[in-house]
């Protein structure tokens, strides 16, 4: 029984216990970091080869894992341990040189401004419909 619920919680990617497990559209399951580098090539499942159309964290698998963790011996918590923190490392890497540039232009990037376009003769309702979006 544990050697089946250890094969049902390991990432077909890395072979590794699930790192914060990912379910997609196709119901199949993976690490976090192990599917997005997967599609960065292919944005396909790797088991099914259906598209990703959707990616949603597995509370149940990680919790699931950690209380199967707990009962793993100290090596093994260690292991788990240094893949997790180089796994963010590699995450920080990827997300640093976007900080390293001037603060101000990265937050008017992700701005957003909402425009109405309504007169203020329209109704709330209608004017929820009439608003336009623009990134600058």
């Amino acid at each position: 029984m544990n050697d089946v619920l250890e094969n049902e919680l390991q990432c077909t990617i890395c072979s590794e216990h699930f790192i914060e497990a990912v379910t997609l559209n196709c119901a199949h399951s993976f690490c976090s970091y192990c599917i997005n580098e997967w599609t960065k090539r292919k944005v396909e499942c790797p088991i099914c080869r259906q598209e990703i159309k959707s990616k949603t964290r597995s509370l149940v698998l990680d919790n699931c894992i950690d209380r199967m963790v707990e009962k793993l011996d100290v090596e093994m918590k260690e292991h788990r341990l240094t893949l997790i923190r180089e796994r963010k490392e590699k995450q920080n890497v990827l997300v640093k040189p976007a900080m390293d540039n001037d603060s101000s232009i990265i937050s008017s990037i992700y701005s957003i401004l909402s425009m109405n376009s309504c007169d203020s003769e329209d109704s709330e309702e209608d004017s929820y419909y009439n608003e336009s979006y623009y990134i600058i």
